[in-house]
C-alpha cells in the first residue's frame, strides 16, 4: 500500500469517526430539548424525501469518478442533469407535500417538506466539486468539508431547538449544513470545474446514470422490504426485533465499511485508467477487509446476548438469535461486496442494474414465503440471500478478470485463520466459566480485549496483509510520541 492510500484512509476514516462522534453528541443534546413527537415529525419528512435523495444523484458522482477522460464539456453536462433532476424533485415534492400531509394527518410535515426542498436547491452546487475531489483523492478536503458541515449542523440544530423552534429546528440546520458543503466546496473548486450548464455529453452521462441510479433505487427498496413485508405478515413488534438485529449488524457499514469503500472506489479507477493490476488490488482489498468484517461478526454470533443486553436492555433479548443470523449474513456478503465495485470500475453498470433486480425480486420472494413461518425464518432468509448473491457474484467476477477459486485461497488462509483464533478465544473464555456472574458490561470488556489481542496476534501469526499496515499505524504513532517529547 503506498503513502498516499494510507493518508487517505487516514483521512477518510478520521472523518467518519468525527462526524459519527459529533452526531451521536448532538442525538443525546437533542433529546433532552425535543420530544419524541417533535423528532418523529421530522423523520417522517425526512423518510419521504429518502427516495429523492436516492434519485437526485443519478449516478453523477460514479460517472465523474469512473471516466477516464474527463473533460470540462463532460462536466459541464452532468450539471445539467444535476440541475434538471434534483429541480424537478423540487417541484414533485412541492406539489405532493399538502397531500402527503393530509394523509398523515400532520400539517407540520409540510411545513419541513417545504423547508427540506431547500436543499435540493443547492445540492447541484455542490455534485461536480465533490466528485472530482473523490476522483482525485483529496481526503483531507473532504474531511474539512464533511466535518466543517457537521458542527454547524449540530450547532444550529442545539440552538434552536433550546430557543424553542421545535421540529423545524432540525430542518433549518439541514439546510445550514449543506450551504456551509456549498460554500467550502467552491473554496476547493478545482479549475476544470465549469460554472454554466452544458449539453454535447449529456447521452454518455444518461446511458451511465439511469442504470446506476436504478442500481441505488433497488438497493434502497431491498432494504426497506424486510419493515414492509414484516410489519404486514407478523405485526410490528416484529419489525423493532428485527430492526434491532440489522441495525446492530451495520455497526460495521458505519464504522469501518463507508470509510473505506470512499477511497476504494476511485483507487479502482486509478488503478484501471492507469492499465495497473486492478485484480490484485481487489483481492488485497477483500483480503484486508474480511479481515475486519470476519471476526467482528462472529463477535456477535458468539457474543449475541451480551451485546444486546448492553446496548438495547432486556426487553430486547428475542433479537440475539436474529442479530446472530444477520451477523452471519452479512459475513458472507462482505466476503465478495467489491465485486460490484470492480464491475462498475469495468463499465458494466448495466449488468450491475440487472443484478440489483434479481436481489430485488429475490428478496421479496423469500421474505413473503419465511414471513409466514416465523420472524427466525425471516433472519434465515437473509442468510440465503446473501448467499445467492456470493455465488453470482463470484461467476460475474470469473468472467470479468479470470477468477478462480484458488484465487481466494490467501483470503481464506489469512483472514479465515485470524477469525478462527478469535472465535477459539471466546469459546475458550465462554467455556472456562470466568464470566458466568459479571454483567454484561464487564464481560464484553474482558472478552473484547482478550478478542482484539488475538486478532493481532492473529494478523501477525498467519502473515496478514493488515499487519504490516497495522505496524505502519504503531511506529508512526510511535515516533510522534517521541519527537513531541523531545521537544
Amino acid at each position: 500500500m503506498t503513502n498516499k492510500l494510507r493518508m487517505s484512509f487516514a483521512w477518510s476514516f478520521a472523518s467518519r469517526y468525527l462526524v459519527i462522534s459529533l452526531n451521536f453528541v448532538s442525538v443525546i443534546v437533542l433529546a433532552r430539548l425535543l420530544t419524541p413527537e417533535e423528532i418523529g415529525i421530522f423523520s417522517i419528512a425526512v423518510a419521504l424525501l429518502a427516495i429523492g435523495q436516492v434519485i437526485r444523484d443519478f449516478g453523477i458522482s460514479d460517472y465523474i469518478i469512473l471516466e477516464k477522460d474527463l473533460t470540462k464539456s463532460k462536466l459541464a453536462s452532468a450539471f445539467t442533469i444535476s440541475l434538471s433532476i434534483c429541480y424537478s424533485l423540487v417541484a414533485l415534492f412541492y406539489f405532493l407535500k399538502g397531500p402527503i400531509a393530509s394523509y398523515y394527518g400532520r400539517p407540520e410535515i409540510e411545513d419541513v417538506i417545504s423547508l427540506l426542498l431547500i436543499n435540493f436547491l443547492l445540492i447541484p452546487f455542490g455534485t461536480l466539486t465533490l466528485s472530482v475531489l473523490k476522483r482525485e483523492m483529496q481526503f483531507q478536503k473532504l474531511m474539512l468539508v464533511e466535518v466543517s458541515s457537521t458542527v454547524v449542523n449540530c450547532t444550529v440544530s442545539i440552538s434552536l431547538a433550546y430557543l424553542g423552534f421545535s421540529y423545524m429546528s432540525l430542518g433549518w440546520a439541514a439546510i445550514s449544513g449543506t450551504a456551509t458543503t456549498i460554500a467550502l466546496l467552491i473554496f476547493f473548486r478545482p479549475a476544470i470545474i465549469p460554472w454554466l450548464p452544458g449539453f454535447r455529453s449529456i447521452p454518455a452521462v444518461i446511458s451511465f446514470g439511469w442504470k446506476m441510479s436504478w442500481s441505488y433505487i433497488a438497493n434502497h427498496l431491498t432494504r426497506s422490504a424486510p419493515e414492509i413485508i414484516v410489519g404486514k405478515a407478523i405485526d410490528a413488534q416484529a419489525v423493532a426485533l428485527l430492526g434491532k438485529g440489522l441495525a446492530t449488524t451495520s455497526m460495521f457499514t458505519d464504522l469501518v465499511y463507508q470509510g473505506m469503500l470512499q477511497v476504494i472506489q476511485p483507487y479502482f479507477a486509478q488503478i484501471k485508467h492507469s492499465d495497473g493490476d486492478l485484480k490484485g488490488v481487489f483481492f488485497y482489498s477483500t483480503t484486508a477487509l474480511t479481515a475486519v468484517a470476519w471476526p467482528f461478526f462472529s463477535f456477535f454470533i458468539l457474543m449475541s446476548d451480551e451485546v444486546v443486553l448492553f446496548l438495547f436492555g432486556d426487553q430486547w433479548t428475542a433479537s440475539a438469535p436474529l442479530l446472530q443470523l444477520a451477523s452471519l449474513a452479512a459475513m458472507i456478503y462482505f466476503s465478495i461486496t467489491l465485486t460490484e465495485r470492480i464491475l462498475v470500475t469495468q463499465g458494466k453498470t448495466g449488468k450491475v442494474a440487472q443484478l440489483h433486480t434479481f436481489y430485488l425480486i429475490i428478496t421479496i420472494i423469500l421474505l413473503i414465503i419465511t414471513a409466514q413461518i416465523s420472524l427466525y425464518a425471516v433472519a434465515a432468509a437473509f442468510v440465503a440471500e446473501k448467499a445467492i448473491r456470493a455465488i453470482i457474484l463470484y461467476r460475474e467476477l470469473g468472467k470479468c478478470m479470470s477468477v478462480t477459486l484458488a484465487d481466494f485461497k490467501p483470503m481464506f488462509v489469512q483472514s479465515g485463520g485470524v477469525t478462527l483464533l478469535c472465535i477459539a478465544t471466546i469459546v475458550a473464555i465462554q467455556f472456562s466459566g470466568i464470566t458466568a456472574t459479571w454483567n454484561e458490561f464487564w464481560s464484553l470488556l474482558l472478552t473484547g480485549i482478550c478478542f482484539v489481542a488475538a486478532w493481532l496476534g492473529g494478523l501477525y501469526l498467519f502473515r496478514h496483509p493488515l499487519h504490516t499496515e497495522v505496524t505502519n499505524i504503531v511506529l508512526t504513532v510511535k515516533q510522534r510520541i517521541l519527537k513531541q517529547a523531545a521537544s
